[in-house]
This record gives structure tokens, C-alpha cells and sequence, in this order.
């Protein structure tokens, strides 16, 4: 929007000087004809020359305003960080900002301004699909692009970037500039992919524990079957008082145990998501 701004404010300005110039030639020209017939020139001279006054004042004016709109679009870049590019697609020339140059390591002398100080920094993965997303909007319809890419820096390693951009179109419709911003968005990118490791770490921790508990449960419900059943056949032989006690209590202590084990069995079928429900009539 600022950039859509500053145009319109340079376009206008640009406009006013060239009335102003005309003004001034024709104000001289009526100075030469004061010369010559001082009557008749007086009162076109005094209306050119508020004319003038005018439009000297309202291109002072628009100078201001589009210094104000220059600076503040300064420091907006600065604020966010950005690197700006400028295309101009008549010219072939592409202007690079000092920020832009920094994120791959390059002082301001470093970089010319042709595309291919782009092109040949982008990584080969991401050449062709970054080239194509541009290209695509150049000669269609859409006048916004945002692409995802990663560009070498200096020294060596590639940075992640997130490149947007706008295109100016002339009366016919076809393409004269493109303008937009890149993002060093390379730490994100980092935490994305350390947020994905955790996240397998974690998903192989949980398979290996229900795999542990699995087996686990497997292994100490076989022998406490068995140390069950022979409780029960222990409890229809003859015992004293006592001895029928001790008996019935390893026998209430080992169901006890024997659920808690079914349970774990359970809870790892659920992780795995192995879990069969059955209906009980």
C-alpha cells in the first residue's frame, strides 16, 4: 500500500512540474509581450502569475508528502525486517535492498542488480517450482505471488525464505514491474522441524512402551493362569481352617492381580489401537 502510495504521489508531483514548466514558459512569453504592448499583456500577466504561485506551491506540497510517504515506508521496512526487490521487467534490472543483500551474507557492491543474482542463489530443489510461481502470475491474471524458498548466503548454508510480491500492469494489461519483500523465515523453519522429530520420538516411544507392556502382560498372566488353577484344585482337597484361609487368600490375591494385568493388556490394545469390543447379551 505504501508503495501504491508513493507512485501515485510521484506520478502527481511528476505531473505538476510538467504544468509548471509549461506555465513558466508561457509567463515568459508574456513577459516578452509586456515589452512589446504593455496594456494589453498586464492582466494575463497577473492571472499566469498566481497561476504559477500555485502550482509552485502545490509541487512543494507533493515533495513534501511524498518525502513523508518515503520515509515512512523507510521505516516500516526497517521495522519488519524485510528484504525489498524491485523488478523492472522493461529494463531487465532488479534493485536489491541493503537488508535483502544481508540475509546472504552480501554487503551493498556484492550483488548487481540482475535476476540472476536471485536465480543462481536458489537452492536446485526450489529453482524451477520458485521461477514458475513468478512466472505464472507474469503472464496471467493474479497480481500477488507468495512462494517458499530457500536461497544460498555466503557462507554456504541456505536460508529459508518466504518471498512475496505484487505486479504492476500498464493500460493493456501487461506486466511492466514487480515489486515485493522476502522473509528469513529459517528459524521457523527450524522449530517446524524440530516439532516434528519430537513428535516421531514421541510416536516410537509409545509403540515401544505398548509393545513393552504387551508382552509384559503376556508374560505374567501366563504363569499366574497357572498358579491360579492349581490354587482352585488346592481348594477342593481336604485342608484344616488355616490352611483353606492362607489358600482362599492367594487365590483372591492373584485374581486381584491377574485384572490388573488384563487391564494394562487393555490399555496397550487401546494405544495400538487394537482394541476389539465384544457384546455381552
Amino acid at each position: 500500500e505504501l508503495t501504491h502510495s508513493n507512485e501515485k504521489l510521484r506520478a502527481e508531483a511528476q505531473s505538476s512540474a510538467r504544468a509548471l514548466e509549461a506555465l513558466q514558459a508561457a509567463f515568459q512569453l508574456l513577459l516578452h509581450d509586456v515589452d512589446n504592448a504593455p496594456g494589453r499583456a498586464q492582466g494575463g500577466l497577473a492571472e499566469m502569475a498566481e497561476a504559477v504561485a500555485r502550482l509552485t506551491a502545490e509541487r512543494e506540497h507533493m515533495r513534501n508528502a511524498l518525502a513523508r510517504s518515503e520515509e515512512r515506508f523507510d521505516l516500516a521496512m526497517r521495522g519488519a525486517n524485510d528484504g525489498l526487490w524491485d523488478y523492472d521487467l522493461a529494463l531487465g534490472k532488479v534493485y536489491y535492498s541493503p537488508r535483502w543483500k544481508d540475509m546472504v551474507g552480501c554487503v551493498d557492491d556484492e550483488i548487481g542488480p540482475t535476476l540472476d543474482e536471485w536465480l543462481c542463489r536458489l537452492h536446485p530443489e526450489d529453482r524451477q517450482p520458485a521461477f514458475d510461481a513468478f512466472d505464472q502470475r507474469l503472464k496471467g491474471s493474479e497480481d500477488q505471488v507468495e512462494v517458499t524458498y530457500r536461497l544460498l548466503h555466503k557462507d554456504g548454508n541456505y536460508r529459508w525464505i518466504l518471498g512475496r510480491g505484487v505486479i504492476l500492469r500498464d493500460a493493456t494489461g501487461r506486466a511492466v514491474r514487480m515489486v515485493g519483500t522476502q522473509v528469513d523465515i529459517t528459524a521457523r523453519k527450524q522449530i517446524e522441524a524440530d516439532l516434528i522429530l519430537a513428535k516421531e520420538s514421541a510416536e516410537q516411544a509409545s509403540r515401544m512402551k505398548s509393545a513393552f507392556l504387551a508382552t509384559m502382560s503376556h508374560e505374567i498372566r501366563t504363569p499366574m493362569n497357572g498358579v491360579l488353577g492349581m490354587t482352585e484344585l488346592l481348594l477342593e482337597t481336604r485342608l484344616d481352617a488355616s490352611q483353606r484361609r492362607f489358600a482362599e487368600t492367594v487365590m483372591r490375591s492373584g485374581q486381584h492381580l491377574l485384572n490388573i494385568i488384563n487391564d494394562i493388556l487393555d490399555f496397550s490394545k487401546i494405544e495400538a489401537g487394537h482394541l476389539q469390543l465384544e457384546k455381552v447379551e
